[in-house]
């Protein structure tokens, strides 16, 4: 979603118009997927196929001796 509204922040705004935020964004990208049915569901054999994806924003993994934060992704599988 944050990719979608990236884009959307790129684009020219009409004049005297300003951009959506992001929280107002989401809700408008929300209710246009509800009400046109744009979700698809993923079917596959349980155990064959594998979903993966990184989830949300980056976080910061801190050394216990260094004191060094160092930034790190969750990695998801189902």
């Amino acid at each position: 979603m944050k990719v979608l509204w990236a884009r959307y922040l790129q684009s020219e705004a009409p004049a005297g118009v300003r951009h959506y935020g992001y929280e107002r964004f989401c809700q408008i990208v929300t209710s246009h997927v509800r009400a046109n049915d744009l979700t698809m569901p993923i079917s596959h054999v349980p155990g064959h196929t594998m979903q993966v994806d990184w989830a949300g924003t980056r976080m910061g993994l801190v050394g216990r001796v260094t004191r060094k934060s160092t930034p790190v992704s969750v990695f998801v599988a189902s």
